[in-house]
């Protein structure tokens, strides 16, 4: 019977206009139509995720110096994690410790490479929020600071930054400071 009555209705729809003449595309932001088409095809989606249209790629699984990450991040047309106000900071904090369950730092593009002592972002911005523990940042040691230039994320002291060694070098073997990070890419 069910048969019958949906052949009824083809055969009287068949005579009739179309209703729709375009197809329906969806346009709810999606890391599809966000995330860049080249990080889309290096990265499983369960890496990337979308926030306030900005696609973030969380390279949780991967281990690198800060100029190996920010590298990385440059390659797929982003830059690593500007997260320049605690709205922000809070949700990348939130996303490593109960959506991807990691404990560890992860690179920012946050660094005072260029000026001791002065931070800047990697879009070359001024900073005008700060999260820095208590000993980091502009208020490290003078050889710390001298060494230490780039600025991470540690999902275990809220969201707090630190900075660290940009790369691998003497000092940094010899101190036990592993300037190997996880990191999160920002693509806007």
């Amino acid at each position: 019977m069910f048969y019958l009555v949906f052949l009824v209705l083809l055969a009287l729809n068949a005579s009739a206009e179309p209703i729709l003449t375009t197809p329906i595309i969806p346009t709810i932001p999606s890391i599809y139509n966000s995330c860049p088409f080249g990080v889309l095809q290096t990265v499983g989606p369960y890496f990337l995720q979308l926030h306030n249209g900005t696609c973030f790629y969380f390279a949780v699984n991967r281990w690198k110096t800060y100029n190996g990450a920010d590298a990385d991040c440059v390659s797929g047309g982003g830059t690593l994690a500007l997260p320049k106000t605690k709205a922000l900071n809070d949700y990348l904090t939130d996303q490593l410790l109960n959506h991807y369950n990691r404990k560890d730092e992860a690179w920012i593009g946050l660094h005072d490479k260029d000026k001791e002592g002065r931070f800047q972002w990697e879009d070359d911005t001024s900073v005008e929020w700060t999260n820095f523990a208590s000993g980091n940042g502009p208020d490290n040691g003078w050889f710390a600071s001298r060494r230490e230039d780039c600025v991470a994320i540690d999902p275990l002291d809220d969201g707090m930054w630190h900075d660290f060694q940009c790369k691998e070098d003497f000092i940094a073997l010899i101190s036990g400071s592993e300037p190997l990070k996880m990191y999160i890419c920002q693509y806007n």
